[in-house]
């Protein structure tokens, strides 16, 4: 995958998708940018802990993937256009006072409720269940 900054082209394989702009084709989250990642989780072996279906991978390019990278670029391309208002935004809230835990306390939010501290449970729903199953038999051991 590359990205041509002049004619702002980000061509993968033999196919293009345009226009990608530097900035969309540069963001990225926590230093992870976010293109190459998506492009990378789909077309490489995923190594980190994960279930029996993060090691399906496609074998070839499909339509899905293009609308979803056209998904994706469209959703970063929106997320620069917001940057210099949540710039702004981050800066006032910075700037103004916090509430604290006291206040938070006496107004009833704090502590908060043991229903909304509790682990979910597990939903054992019987159209599911085979299919649960079946990826708990296919995980492997720690």
């Amino acid at each position: 995958m590359t990205h041509d900054a002049t004619s702002l082209t980000l061509h993968i394989g033999t196919g293009s998708i345009r226009p990608v702009t530097l900035d969309v084709w540069e963001y990225d989250v926590g230093g992870m940018r976010v293109i190459r990642h998506w492009l990378n989780y789909r077309t490489t072996e995923y190594h980190g802990r994960s279930s029996p279906l993060d090691h399906v991978r496609s074998q070839r390019w499909t339509a899905a993937m293009t609308d979803e990278l056209l998904a994706l670029t469209a959703v970063l391309t929106g997320c620069v256009a917001l940057e210099d208002q949540q710039k702004d935004l981050l800066q006032r809230i910075c700037t103004h006072r916090t509430v604290s835990t006291s206040r938070l306390t006496t107004a009833g939010v704090l502590p908060p409720p043991i229903t909304a501290t509790a682990a979910p449970r597990m939903i054992r729903d019987p159209l599911t269940q085979p299919l649960l199953q079946h990826i708990e038999q296919q995980a492997p051991a720690d």
